[in-house]
């Protein structure tokens, strides 16, 4: 769905936020790693990741 939006209103990147528990699942989709922080929330890391459209 994402993905269509982008297209439909010509955007060139998707960017998002995940938490450790669910990263692998943006990574799977081809999101890129583009920024960490560790212990955000305590406990956890949070990721930013990004996808070129």
């Amino acid at each position: 769905m994402v993905d269509n939006l982008t297209k439909e209103n010509a955007a060139t990147m998707i960017m998002t936020n995940a938490g450790d528990w669910n990263v692998d699942f943006f990574k799977k989709n081809g999101y890129m790693l583009r920024g960490e922080l560790k212990d955000v929330p305590k406990g956890h890391n949070c990721y930013e990741l990004y996808k070129n459209t």
